[in-house]
């Protein structure tokens, strides 16, 4: 089973803290990102539906979303029924970091 992490948030925070992770720990192959709201004809369920739907089922999806209880945060938490699926609110560059080398030791919890 492969780990997959999913950056989601208002505008392109997303994409910032996945360039600021690359810049301090390397490259990641694993990371997904989506900003919403960057383009207004775009409609964020189809495009939460599209990023899942690119991942297995049977792999594990950590997504890291920017406000609790917020439109982003809301398409996800549809998810929580799905095996292996993990929703965490208030993304921020130490905790993606703390994540990242957590997984590089060995913990995986």
């Amino acid at each position: 089973m492969k780990r997959h992490y999913i950056f989601a948030s208002h505008g392109t925070l997303a994409s910032g803290v996945l360039n600021s992770v690359e810049l301090i720990l390397g490259k990641r192959s694993n990371v997904w990102t989506l900003c919403a709201y960057v383009e207004e004809s775009v409609d964020l369920s189809q495009q939460v539906d599209t990023l899942i739907a690119r991942i297995p089922p049977e792999d594990e999806i950590i997504a890291l979303t920017d406000i609790f209880a917020g439109s982003v945060n809301n398409e996800f938490v549809r998810y929580l029924s799905r095996e292996n699926f993990h929703l965490l609110a208030g993304i921020n560059l130490p905790l993606v970091i703390d994540l990242f080398m957590s997984e590089n030791d060995g913990n995986t919890t």
